[in-house]
């Protein structure tokens, strides 16, 4: 809680202020601490009144850009923070899912100006 925000105000006294003003304890369950260098820029966002919150760290770019990316993942719902935290079953039943895909895709560029000629074949007996 001794951290100092961007305003210059403690945490602590911000946290104490926001007591006071809201009239309910408030309580930190799990935080973390996320540390940038100077080519870094953080993007944050927040959705739905904050019961969504995306930080994202990125290197390069702009906090514009930065938040931007913290928009599309707060969109794309994820379940972890890293691929390798994903179930070894998602991840089979997703690669299935996608050659199944892909196989109807490439059977379907196979029959491009073929669909016809078997009616044109039955039409004619």
């Amino acid at each position: 809680l001794a951290l100092t925000m961007p305003s210059g105000e403690t945490l602590e006294a911000a946290y104490v202020s926001a007591t006071a003003t809201i009239g309910e304890k408030i309580s930190f369950r799990r935080f973390a601490l996320i540390e940038k260098t100077d080519a870094q820029h953080f993007g944050a966002y927040q959705h739905n009144g904050g019961r969504i919150g995306v930080i994202s760290v990125v290197e390069g770019g702009d906090e514009a850009l930065a938040k931007q990316l913290s928009m599309h993942i707060a969109a794309m719902k994820p379940t972890v923070l890293s691929y390798k935290e994903l179930d070894e079953q998602f991840v089979k039943d997703e690669l299935a899912q996608l050659n199944h895909v892909i196989d109807q895709d490439n059977e379907s560029r196979a029959m491009v100006n073929k669909p016809a000629l078997p009616h044109l074949k039955y039409g004619s007996k």
